[in-house]
């Protein structure tokens, strides 16, 4: 079955009263942070200061993929003050993907 047979099969297995709500997970002040053994996590980005590296391999945001070209030792202390700035710029903007505030505006997606 090709994709345009799927989404046809779909219109007949979804209930008409199904919404696409606008929530944290579209909204275009939203970062999305994946890696390859974690699920994605939201985190809100309207009034923050810039964004540090977010030490996802899978994103290849890591000290070592930005900095292929120092020692091991210095990109471990690199490293280790990229951890604490992430957590001290994300832990207080998590939010959930479906999670909804007055501030949601639409993302346009970039092509």
């Amino acid at each position: 079955m090709d994709h345009i047979e799927l989404l046809e099969k779909r219109k007949d297995t979804i209930p008409k009263s199904y919404n696409n709500y606008d929530t944290c997970r579209n909204c275009e002040h939203v970062f999305i942070r994946t890696d390859y053994d974690d699920c994605p996590r939201y985190f809100c980005t309207r009034e923050a200061p810039e964004r540090p590296l977010c030490n996802s391999v899978g994103m290849r945001e890591t000290i070592g993929n930005k900095h292929p070209d120092l020692s091991w030792d210095k990109q471990e202390i690199l490293q280790h003050n990229n951890y604490k700035a992430w957590d001290e710029w994300s832990i207080p903007r998590e939010v959930f993907a479906w999670g909804v505030c007055d501030n949601w505006k639409f993302e346009e997606k970039k092509q």
